[in-house]
């Protein structure tokens, strides 16, 4: 064999783990695209509790499915800031409202770490019109 060849099948040895790998960008992991609260609006009957439950989409099978967020909470309408306190959500997606007006329940959760050290949140929101 002479040098040149050994210099080839040696880059060649190199080039394809590296090719295969940059082309994944989350190195091969199952990864949450997004998230949907279900139902997206509710308006409950006076004195009545919702359930609601979250379905992520995902880059790979089986997908969508339901999923168990990472956390549940009463918030703004842009899924960030806290809520008006209308109403309470617990842990499990049930909600309950506690006065009138309009409220949003926001299911967040890891999509699946875009890496060991930035892993990334996707959140779904719903509306809850309290009676």
């Amino acid at each position: 064999m002479t040098l040149r060849t050994f210099a080839l099948w040696g880059l060649f040895l190199i080039a394809i783990p590296l090719a295969v790998s940059c082309g994944s960008g989350n190195n091969g992991r199952r990864q949450m695209l997004s998230l949907a609260v279900d139902p997206a609006v509710a308006n409950p009957a006076a004195g009545a509790n919702v359930q609601f439950t979250a379905i992520g989409t995902f880059n790979k099978p089986p997908s969508p499915i339901e999923v168990t967020p990472t956390i549940w909470a009463e918030t703004a309408v842009d899924g960030l800031h806290g809520g008006t306190g209308i109403a309470t959500v617990d842990q499990s997606g049930l909600a309950q409202c506690h006065g009138s007006g309009t409220s949003w329940i926001t299911a967040t959760s890891m999509s699946g770490a875009l890496n060991d050290y930035d892993p990334a949140l996707v959140r779904g929101t719903a509306q809850l019109n309290c009676p």
